[in-house]
């Protein structure tokens, strides 16, 4: 027995000693690179012949391996290939005779391919009947699979489908393979060849096997040549980013182009730009990442990098370069011919880039520039000099992603233990998504466990920024010059949010060039200017503006700039002036008890303050010439009386007044007639402006806002000295007419009137030669507008809805066309036709939509040759003017609703048209076959023989919406659609399937079966990877396809009312972006649990409601990122998994109508959640350790019956805002936070009143102790909105109301009922409108003395008080609208109604009654005939 073993173990000894043996390869050549080449054999008995060259660097023995069939390429193409790659200096594995006899392989074999680089298989004709080459790609693509070496085919006599096995060249060899090695065996080869066909190879006949190797070599040395850049491993939302970069390189594209990655300092560009290098690089000639551009080129910096760039893609080391202009020759010569790929890193002035990629000449065909910076100028000079030259801003990171970026760095994981979420959020809020922020903070906690630590880093937060990330930012803020820095300063402190126009004149007044400022500010990334022209600032840059202010305060208290304070009094923020101050902002959020007081004394140190922001507060004393350098002040809801002398602001340049209880006759206009620079007053909401002030002292003024000064009927005259105003807006006001001098305002460019009761325009209008823009939307007596409308030479946009106007006037021949780009004449019920068009032949736009009796279009609509959108929905017209298709510009066609029969058959000229909206064109007939839309919407219920969307082409991506057409029984074969990216099926009710050909529509990212017969979706449904949205609700689908999982980008499915749904795939959670899962009144019955295995899914939003056979959730845990869960309805749902604290992210919770008694402890861990709705559910009690749910706000209980405990621990909650637990058995209730602003409390069993004297920001209040059931319609006749100052009191023990009517600052809706041991009522809120009081049997006096003015109380009601006898001062209430007295003493007597003018309804059972004449009546039946 052991004879056959001895041999075998000296055997393998042999065989290993003869493996390590090595001997040196002759020399290659006179190259001394070449000489150093080593060429090792590796042989056995088996392969006497293996050879390689190794010259590779350590850790890696071979670069490239070679697997061929020895005789069919070795002495031919493979030998060409192997001599062309050791002349560059690869070390090549190579076999020198093969194994083929015997059919076995050696490890040895196993082993080159491990050690080597890249793998290049050269697939011949016969290479698939050796089994060692099969097994040789067999190991290479497992190997692949890991990543750990490259394979690159060569299709040297074959094609891919050969090797594909789909001819019969190397699926002949496989069978015969089978019976020797088994189909095991073979199948695993089958699935290498397979696969291997998917990589992108070269094939050898097309082009010529001399040039073939050196294009291979040139590859391979590519792919060896490039070193990945460093990149941080905890990346988080980078896949999305690199993708759009990627995008905009288009690497296969022939033209050379510059891509600019643009954003603020630490944002997260290098990071980017690195992994786009590492992605990409191999797909160029040549690569070079050069980093730090602006700090590393100082002095000689610039000759180093273009040496460093020469290295790069040549590998020439050590590149002399006289100066920067022999670098730049160096490189254009050089580089001209080759597609190379360059990362700049870090640039910030034009000149860095014009010594290192100035021009696309310098380049091959193919090259790209990459470039990031902070400043957006530096592309401005390039732009002319490539074929493109495109900008990629980047973005700040989501919440979410900010959350993982941080608990990588901090927590090292990819979220944060429950413990530190709440502080987490806290401090990724903070940070504003700004990446450097992120790590350095997180990177700052890491490993700190004492949450104290926490807490004080997130305080300190609040006032330093880190200063790792103020050093990174700073360097922007330096380069700016002074005016500059103060006008960054100015935004970043105070002015974030305004409408820019406002701050420029203020800059422009002080000398800071505004315009040049903030163009600068944008180019660097430090300000953006966002919807309506707001200045916007990044928090973390908002930081570094206050910090900076800080520390100069820090320094010296008396040269801090700029000032702030929200809390406290307004003394308390001038006790920090100082002569340096420009700027201070005393900004409360609520009304103090009292209003603050600002003298004189107070500012007597801030001389040079040129910002002032004040609200609820008061100027008092003598000011004498303390605001000489005032330029704006804002002083909102500024008091009646003016208390302030010698108030002389002379500079003052814009004055903000907004809802200031301030008449024409307010003592401030006289003294505020110095300030002759004025051009901005804005009065907006000053309801107690009848007319307006004089206006001749400010005729510097530019805008003028009067919006919202219901009061004002009238402009003064004065108005048509203001030569230079560009803006006025009288909306929603009284003004019924403009002034005729209002013509003279030759400056004026935008006049907004909307809501207001204009009936006309001036007649002489077409005066007014600069007005641009004029908005007179829902001016509901506005009649006309005057023929001379159209010489208004500069009018662009028009905009008269829901007006009487009833024409278009025409354009004197005579005249030059208007600019005008916008006409909106929506809603103009009396306009019947357009008549002449041709006076608007600028015209882009033209809305008419709602003109009811519009019949007809003009013929001259032809003219609007620059026309892109039309709007003709609910009008009368029944067919469009063929001359419609001569618009070439039009891209939008809006029809909704409209009589239109038909289409014009020539529409398919209009070739710019993308969109037609036809939504309930009941009267459509046809659609034109030739017909090219991006999108086509429409629903109607025509018969399916009207139907002709059947010969529709689409050729380009384009959205079908079909809602309503019930006569549509299945979709027609769908490959004319295959370009098709949205369709809307809903509400065709005949309709039972669609075709399997639906899987063809590879752009199609929304569908909707909603309200149709479909009982199942097509398994092809599974192919559509780009669709994102499902809507399938109220059809008969009855499950969801089973691999469902592959639909990648599907982020919304809405399922609400599929009745007949009894369950969906576990394959749901493989969705990896699903957001929305809405899956309502179906039969689902679980929610289905995610393997082990799988990351947790992206679910956002997942709505089980009504689903009546869902018993419990299971397992939570797969949806961590759910923000929503809706479980209302389900009705034998029993119990919610402990699962449920893994939902971190959690805001609402809604387990109302289910059979729930009690939430598992475990919700408490829910540190988000701020919604918990347990409505009409069985619920007996709520966690007892609620008060850890430190983020909860709202908790809805209503009608809950078994409620019999509310714990303690609630008043912990420190910003529970609404509160509602009614119909409950509730027989105590405890302290309740302080927070609340609503309470809603009712219980069948309690009789004690709870105590609430704490809350006192309360503005809607509800106790019924006992509850009694009994409901009286509202004198509203609707339920009271959260947001109303409401009270209501059912509370059988009390005997007076003031001590919870003191809980309300302000109390406009009381209503009384059941309190039957309340005999007196007084002391009521002055501002009440609404007073009821019903069934409080004891109640003798109602006391209405307390209203002081008796201006407000509008609705009075009392019903079944016996005992009432007298209703105090009655008789004063002169605004009293509503009265029902019913059911009280007979002795109760009432003043002459006749005497209440503003009495509308009445009901009364006193004998006074026929007072009341001439009233409508509301139910009396004492009325006298």
């Amino acid at each position: 027995m052991l004879g056959p073993c001895l041999v075998a173990i000296v055997a393998a000894l042999v065989s290993t000693f003869l493996l390590i043996r090595r001997r040196k390869a002759p020399r290659l050549g006179p190259d001394s690179r070449d000489q150093m080449l080593q060429t090792t054999i590796l042989a056995d008995a088996a392969s006497p012949g293996t050879e390689s060259t190794n010259h590779g660097p350590s850790g890696t023995k071979y670069e490239v391996f070679l697997s061929f069939r020895g005789p069919d390429t070795r002495a031919t193409f493979t030998d060409s290939l192997y001599h062309t790659l050791l002349d560059k200096g690869i070390s090549v594995f190579i076999d020198k005779q093969g194994i083929d006899v015997g059919e076995e392989i050696g490890p040895e074999i196993f082993q080159a391919i491990d050690d080597s680089k890249i793998c290049i298989p050269i697939f011949s004709r016969d290479y698939a009947s050796s089994s060692w080459c099969l097994r040789e790609l067999e190991h290479m693509m497992q190997r692949r699979k890991t990543n750990e070496l490259e394979v690159m085919p060569i299709f040297y006599d074959v094609e891919p489908s050969d090797v594909k096995l789909e001819t019969r060249v190397y699926a002949d060899a496989l069978t015969l393979h089978k019976k020797k090695r088994g189909a095991e065996i073979v199948q695993c080869w089958e699935e290498a060849l397979k696969e291997v066909t998917r990589i992108k190879g070269w094939d050898a006949k097309s082009a010529g096997h001399g040039k073939l190797p050196r294009l291979i070599a040139r590859k391979v040395l590519i792919k060896l040549k490039v070193s990945c850049v460093h990149i941080s491993d905890h990346l988080v939302g980078m896949d999305e980013s690199v993708d759009r970069i990627v995008d905009l390189l288009d690497v296969e594209s022939k033209d050379v182009r510059l891509i600019g990655i643009w954003g603020m300092g630490g944002i997260g560009k290098t990071t980017l730009a690195k992994a786009v290098y590492n992605k990409l690089s191999t797909n160029f000639d040549g690569c070079s990442f050069i980093s730090n551009v602006r700090e590393a080129s100082q002095g000689s910096g610039l000759l180093n990098f273009q040496s460093q760039l020469v290295s790069n893609i040549f590998g020439d080391i050590g590149v002399g370069l006289s100066s920067i202009d022999h670098g730049k020759n160096m490189i254009k010569n050089r580089f001209c011919r080759k597609k190379v790929i360059i990362f700049l890193d870090d640039v910030d002035r034009e000149d860095q880039l014009t010594a290192l990629a100035a021009k696309k000449d310098w380049f091959g065909l193919g090259s790209r520039i990459v470039v990031t910076t902070r400043n957006k100028s530096v592309f401005l000079k390039f732009q002319d000099q490539f074929d493109y030259c495109l900008i990629h801003e980047v973005k700040e990171l989501n919440s979410h992603l900010a959350l993982q970026l941080f608990s990588k760095h901090a927590f090292r994981s990819n979220s944060p233990p429950n413990a530190f979420l709440s502080l987490s959020e806290k401090i990724i809020a903070k940070a504003g998504g700004l990446p450097l922020a992120i790590e350095v903070i997180g990177s700052f906690l890491c490993g700190k466990k004492e949450e104290l630590v926490w807490q004080d880093t997130l305080k300190k937060m609040k006032y330093f920024q880190q200063k790792d990330v103020q050093q990174r930012l700073m360097l922007s803020y330096e380069a700016l010059d002074h005016p500059q820095q103060q006008i960054f300063l100015d935004i970043a402190c105070f002015l974030a949010g305004h409408n820019k126009s406002y701050p420029c004149y203020m800059w422009d007044d002080c000398g800071f060039f505004p315009n040049e400022g903030i163009d600068v500010l944008l180019l660097v990334s430090l300000v953006k200017i966002g919807e309506d022209n707001q200045l916007w600032m990044h928090d973390q840059l908002k930081d570094l503006g206050m910090s900076i202010v800080y520390e100069e305060y820090r320094k010296d208290p008396t040269k801090g700039t700029r000032l702030w304070l929200q809390r406290g009094g307004v003394s308390d923020i001038f006790q920090q002036k100082g002569t340096k101050t420009v700027a201070a902002q005393y900004r409360r959020l609520q009304p103090p008890p009292q209003v603050p007081v600002l003298t004189s004394e107070e500012l007597n140190k801030m001389p040079n303050i040129r910002f002032l922001y004040m609200r609820y507060c008061t100027l008092s004393g003598d000011f004498g010439h303390l605001f000489s350098e005032l330029r704006w002040l804002t002083w909102w809801e500024c008091p009646e009386e003016m208390q302030a002398t010698n108030f002389c602001p002379k500079n003052l340049v814009i004055l903000d007044l907004w809802r200031s209880n301030i008449d024409e006759c307010w003592g401030g206009w006289t003294q505020l007639k110095v300030a002759t620079k004025l051009k901005v007053l804005d009065l907006t909401e000053c309801t107690s402006l009848k007319e307006t002030p004089e206006l001749s002292a400010f005729l510097s003024l530019e805008i003028l806002i009067l919006e919202g000064c219901k009061g004002l009927t009238k402009l003064s005259d004065s108005i048509g000295m203001l030569k230079y105003i560009t803006k006025l807006d009288v909306s929603n006001t009284s003004i019924v007419e403009l002034p005729n001098t209002i013509v003279n305002l030759k400056s004026l460019k935008v006049l907004r009137m909307n809501n207001s009761c204009i009936q006309k325009l001036p007649e002489a209008i077409g005066m007014m030669e600069k007005l641009e823009e004029i908005y007179g939307e829902h001016c509901r007596l506005l009649e006309m507008f005057p023929s001379d409308i159209v010489r208004l030479p500069s009018l662009k946009i028009l905009k008269l809805t829901v007006t009487c106007v009833d024409n278009v006037p025409e354009l004197p021949p005579s005249l030059v066309t208007s600019r005008l780009e916008v006409l909106d004449l929506s809603d103009c019920r009396m306009l019947k036709e357009t008549l002449e068009l041709s006076a608007f032949l600028s015209l882009k736009v033209l809305i008419l939509k709602g003109c009811k009796v519009l019949t007809r279009l003009s013929n001259s609509i032809e003219m609007l040759k620059h026309l892109a959108e039309l709007d003709v929905s609910d009008t009368s017209i029944a067919e469009l003017p063929n001359s419609i298709v001569n618009l070439k510009s039009l891209k939008v066609l809006r029809m909704n609703n409209s009589c239109i029969q038909k289409l014009p058959k020539a529409i398919g000229m209009m070739e710019k048209l993308e969109k037609i909206y036809g939504n309930g064109c009941k009267r459509l007939e046809m659609i034109p076959c030739d017909i090219h839309l991006e999108s086509l919407c429409l629903s109607s219920h025509v018969s399916e023989n009207n139907w002709m969307i059947s010969n529709l082409v689409v050729t380009k991506p384009m959205d079908i919406h079909m809602p309503h057409h019930k006569m549509v029984k299945q979709t027609s074969e769908l490959y004319a659609f295959l370009s098709l990216k949205v369709s809307i099926l809903k509400e065709c009710e005949d309709l039972t399937k669609l075709f399997n050909s639906i899987g063809m529509l590879k752009y199609i990212t929304e569908l909707d079966v909603s309200n149709t017969s479909i009982a199942e979706l097509p398994n092809t449904i599974v192919n559509l990877k780009s669709l994102k949205v499902l809507r399938m609700n109220s059809s008969y689908i009855q499950k969801l396809p089973e691999a469902i999982g592959m639909m990648e980008k599907l982020e919304e499915i809405y399922g609400e009312h599929c009745r007949l749904l009894e369950m969906f795939p576990s394959d749901i959670v493989r969705l990896p972006s699903l957001k929305i899962l809405k899956l309502t009144g179906t039969c689902v019955d679980n929610v289905p649990e995610l393997p082990p295995s799988l990351v947790a899914t992206r679910l956002e939003v997942l709505n089980l409601s009504d689903c009546r056979m869902l018993k419990e959730t299971l397992e939570l845990s797969p949806f961590v990122s759910i923000k929503v869960l809706i479980l209302k309805g389900c009705r034998v749902l029993t119990r919610l998994s402990n699962s449920i604290e893994m939902l971190k992210y959690l805001v609402e919770l809604d387990v109302s109508n289910t059979s729930i008694v009690e939430l598992p402890n475990a919700i408490i861990n829910l540190k988000n959640l701020k919604v918990l709705k347990i409505n009409d559910s069985r619920m007996q009690k709520l966690p007892e350790a609620i008060g850890m749910m430190e983020k909860l706000e709202e908790i809805y209980g209503e009608r809950c019956m078994q409620l019999e405990m509310i714990p303690s621990d609630i008043k912990r909650l420190p910003i529970l805002n609404i509160l509602k637990l009614t119909g409950t058995r509730l027989k105590n209730v405890p302290k309740l936070p302080q927070s609340l602003v609503c309470l809603c409390l009712s219980s069948t069993v309690s009789e004690k009143d709870p105590e609430i004297s704490n809350l006192v920001d309360l503005i809607n209040l509800e106790l019924c102790f006992p509850l009694t059931y009994i409901n009286h319609p509202t004198i509203l006749e609707r339920a009271p909105a959260i947001s109303n100052l409401y009270c209501k009191l059912e509370l059988s023990i009390i005997t007076s109301i003031s001590s919870y009517l003191g809980c309300f600052r302000c109390l406009e809706e009381l209503e009384l009922e059941n309190c039957n041991n309340l005999r007196y009522i007084g002391s009521l809120p002055s501002d009440l409108r609404i007073f009821a009081v019903y069934n409080c049997r004891f109640l003798e006096v109602v006391d209405l003395s307390n209203l002081s003015d008796f201006k407000n109380l509008e609705h009075l009601k009392v019903q079944g008080c016996p005992k009432l006898v007298e209703i105090q001062d009655l008789d004063r209430l002169e605004s009293l609208e509503y009265l029902y007295i019913e059911h009280c003493s007979p002795l109760l007597c009432l003043p002459d109604l006749s005497n209440w003018k503003e009495l509308k309804k009445w009901d009364v059972d006193a004998l006074a009654t026929y007072l009341a004449r001439g009233k409508e009546v509301a139910r009396s039946d004492d009325l006298p005939l």
